[in-house]
Formats: structure tokens, sequence, C-alpha cells
């Protein structure tokens, strides 16, 4: 199943199925055959429409939109959520995703754009808002691990979940490990992950993590605009269409879990 929704989102993909559509459109420009001028006109349809899609999904006006949906519910009176704000839980379960290390080139682990997460786990603990924390993802023993020593959390309060490669398995195993910290109960659970990331988070923790009951711990904002409307949202950035790309794949994975598996 890992490998077919990668597969699933390489065909989703903005940049895929816009490319494709806007070769068919040259196709019909320039091509041979069929009637010149219906063809002719189709194509600069389509290829008009592609240009606007590729447009739309590269300024962060849209953003507002496609990222800002998944992290409003996650707000707390309009801010982010202080650490003071969480109740006290039986752990902590950090989303990994946010560190990146290369055990064949660097002793060093490397932050990445959501690193917010680990260190969030780590002021949660700090705070007593949990005994232990679960980084969860395949190579965190090398990762997120290694932060959250660094920043003061003892080796005894970190249980690394070092084999999930994606939301569905970080929440399986995660709740295999609590199955196995607390004995008769259900286990409340502070489930740290960037806010675009939570909603299909949460779903993944409430469909294959039934023995836990997950407490949304958000960070990581990147949507949720802290002023109003600037011209400047409409200017085209190569990095914003990834960006949008990544907050379209969060909700397609939420619709697929929600509905179809």
């Amino acid at each position: 199943m890992y490998w077919l929704n990668k597969l699933l989102w390489c065909v989703a993909n903005p940049a895929v199925v816009g490319c494709v559509l806007l070769l068919f459109g040259f196709c019909l420009l320039f091509g041979s055959g069929g009637v010149k001028g219906r063809r002719r006109a189709v194509g600069m349809f389509v290829s008009g429409l592609m240009s606007m899609w590729f447009y739309v999904w590269s300024i962060s006006a849209f953003t507002r939109f496609a990222g800002g949906t998944l992290e409003k519910e996650f707000l707390v009176d309009g801010k982010w959520p202080s650490v003071e704000s969480f109740p006290v839980c039986d752990a902590i379960a950090d989303m990994g995703g946010g560190i990146g290390a290369d055990t064949n080139r660097s002793d060093y682990v490397y932050l990445n754009s959501s690193a917010d997460r680990t260190y969030f786990s780590a002021l949660l603990w700090k705070a007593g808002k949990a005994p232990i924390i679960v980084p969860s993802g395949k190579g965190l023993v090398y990762a997120d691990r290694v932060v959250l020593l660094d920043m003061g959390v003892p080796d005894s309060a970190i249980i690394v979940e070092n084999e999930a490669r994606n939301t569905e398995e970080n929440a399986r195993f995660v709740g295999r490990i609590m199955q196995k910290q607390v004995v008769g109960r259900k286990t409340r659970v502070l489930v740290v992950t960037s806010a675009w990331h939570m909603k299909r988070t949460l779903l993944m923790f409430e469909k294959y993590a039934p023995n836990i009951e997950a407490i949304p711990a958000a960070c990581d904002f990147e949507c949720v605009p802290a002023s109003s409307f600037r011209w400047a949202e409409l200017v085209p950035n190569a990095e914003v269409f990834g960006r949008n790309s990544v907050y379209l794949h969060e909700w397609l994975g939420y619709i697929w879990y929600r509905f179809f598996r």
C-alpha cells in the first residue's frame, strides 16, 4: 500500500497534471490531422488554461486557501497554541519529518523546514506535559533522538519508533509502543506535527491506533497569514508551487483515508 500511495501521488501531482495537459495542448496546436481550426482553438484553450494552472499553484495567495484550510482549526483564539495550553498526557508523539541525518557522510544532523516538531516536543516535555517522547519515523534514532538529547531531554525519556515510512505507519507503530507502556486503559498522547499535516495525522490515529486518545499539539504554522492581503502574494514563485503541492497532497491523503480506506 505504501508504494501504491506514492504512485497515485505521482499521477495526481499538480506539476505532472499540468505538464501532461500542456503537452496535449501543444500537440493540438502544432500537430496534423483533424479539423485544423477546431483543433487549434482547443489547443489554445488547453494551453492557456494550463498556463493559468501553473500560475495559480505558484502564488502564495493560493496558499491561504490550499494550506490555510488545513491549519485554521488548530489555532487558539487566532494565535499559535502555547505549550502551557496543553493537558498533561502519557506521552508526546513527535511525528518526525523535520530532521535529516546521513550517517554515511556526516556525524551531524541537519534541521529542515519541519524541525519545529522536534523542538516543540522538547518544549512540551520540559513543561511537564508528558514523561516520555516517542519520535516516530524511519531513521529518527540518528536524527530526532540526537537533537532531543542536545536539548536536554534524557535518553530514558525517549522511545524511538524507527521504522515508520508514512503517517499511517506512524500511527500504527506508536499505537503498539503505547500499548506496552500503558496497560489496561486508553492512553492520552500529545501528537506533535506541522499544523498543515495535523488533520490527516489525527485521522490516522483514529483509524489505526484506537488505543490512543490523540490530542493535537500543532506547530510549524506556514499558511495562515499574520497580516492582511499583500499584492506580493500574486507574484509566482517556484518554491511556493512546491509548498502548495504538499498541501494538495495532504488534502488528497485525507480524502483517500476518510472515504476509501
